[in-house]
């Protein structure tokens, strides 16, 4: 189930060594105009193929432009793939950048 997660509560779980995996869903276009660094670009239709790069004891964020309904899907796709810790960001990557 997709959970919403902020910028600050990603660097605490960053401090304490988890393993957590930035995934802009965005189609490539949009990535390479801005993203959140250290972000790996998985367009939404590239999930299911490309699900073998991730581990399931991850903590998975996605990530959009605004932390709207594109995040939030591909959040809910993953999890039905088995994932237990799968978050969306919080304002996207536009809010991430703001700060």
């Amino acid at each position: 189930m997709r959970q919403p997660i902020t910028r600050q509560q990603i660097e605490e779980l960053q401090k304490q060594n988890n393993s957590v995996k930035l995934i802009d869903i965005r189609p490539t276009t949009e990535y390479e105009k801005m993203h959140v660094p250290g972000s790996l670009n998985m367009p939404a239709d590239t999930i299911t193929e490309n699900i073998t790069k991730l581990d399931t004891n991850d903590t998975i964020v996605c990530i959009c432009t605004k932390g709207l309904e594109r995040s939030q899907n591909a959040a809910d796709a993953i999890s039905a793939m088995g994932f237990a810790n799968v978050f969306y960001l919080e304002e996207g990557a536009v809010g991430w950048l703001a700060e």
